[in-house]
């Protein structure tokens, strides 16, 4: 897969941004990648039904333990840094709810892993204010998705700032 050689030239994963339409296979281009560098992984997605979405894929094509994966749709959904689960799996919302002792405590614990992979699923969401002040500060190699790499404020040129090249 082109995306695939791109994105792991030298054996390294390059921080990229994959413009893809819709349907041509960003997902699972990243479960392919899952696959390759096996490491902690966190997804950051639009809502929690296509958070579901993911983690049903990651059930159907890899043999994970479903308590190796914290979804942000699970009723249970818990994070500590102690125990990171393989995937993460939440919102760009869940990035910025600082209402609750618990949402500070799943903040915490996503800022002091360090991820070999975070996907950016829908990525030209990430460079809102609010979003980009938290995950540019998250540790790990971005891989950006998007089918829409434009924005209305313009503001999509900070994803040059999290990833250095494009697909």
């Amino acid at each position: 897969c082109d995306v695939i050689r791109h994105v792991l030239r030298d054996k390294i994963c390059h921080p990229t941004l994959v413009i893809m339409p819709c349907g041509s296979g960003k997902t699972l281009t990243s479960l392919l990648l899952m696959s390759i560098i096996k490491s902690k992984t966190l997804i950051i997605t639009n809502y929690k039904i296509v958070a579901q979405q993911w983690r049903n894929e990651l059930s159907k094509s890899f043999h994970i333990d479903n308590i190796r994966i914290a979804c942000i749709c699970d009723d249970d959904f818990f994070l500590s840094h102690d125990d990171m689960p393989d995937v993460t799996i939440v919102t760009y919302d869940t990035l910025v709810n600082t209402l609750s002792v618990q949402s500070r405590k799943v903040i915490t614990a996503l800022m002091m892993t360090d991820f070999g992979l975070i996907v950016l699923d829908e990525a030209h969401k990430a460079v809102a204010t609010n979003y980009f002040s938290v995950i540019s500060r998250l540790s790990g190699t971005i891989l950006a998705l998007t089918a829409t790499p434009v924005r209305e404020d313009s503001e999509i040129e900070l994803l040059d700032k999290l990833v250095n090249d494009k697909f």
